[in-house]
């Protein structure tokens, strides 16, 4: 189904466990980007030539699947996400992260519901600093997924259970 753009957001998605000495992780938050203006998803699948001697034209099989996402938001050092993601750039961490629609409730910091989007793990590749004359810092986060985007959609999952 269509949708406006600026209902698919970017989230971080954080590890809740039952207490600071058990490891055992009981459930995921996913906390928006703060001051976020846009994000995108780009899926890849390279393309693997098998082509011989006796073809003119170039021949192709499906290779690996990729994807790279970028969000851009106005640059704020006190945002803790976009602390998390200019960390991850300098220590090297890993990331996950989510591109998608999550249930609205009354605190939409809140909620951990998600009715459509894609999760990746990923490797922080790139952050961008714009700081035009006249016009608010932004920054820009450029990350390539390191695995599977894993798509959940409730309506995909309720028509399996039928």
């Amino acid at each position: 189904m269509a949708r406006l753009g600026n209902i698919t957001k970017f989230y971080i998605r954080t590890v809740y466990t039952d207490s600071p000495t058990e490891p055992t992780v009981t459930a995921y938050h996913y906390g928006w980007l703060g001051c976020e203006t846009a994000n995108s998803l780009n899926r890849t699948q390279e393309a693997v030539e098998c082509s011989d001697k006796s073809d003119t034209w170039a021949r192709f099989i499906p290779g690996k699947l990729g994807g790279t996402v970028e969000a851009t938001a106005y640059a704020d050092n006190s945002d803790g996400r976009q602390a998390a993601l200019l960390d991850g750039l300098h220590t090297g961490q890993k990331v996950w992260v989510l591109t998608g629609v999550r249930e609205a409730s009354a605190a939409v910091d809140e909620s951990d519901e998600i009715q459509e989007g894609d999760l990746m793990q990923g490797v922080i590749t790139a952050i961008s600093d714009t700081n035009d004359f006249g016009a608010v810092a932004s920054r820009t986060f450029s990350m390539t997924v390191d695995g599977e985007i894993e798509h959940t959609d409730p309506e995909d999952q309720e028509e399996e259970e039928e």
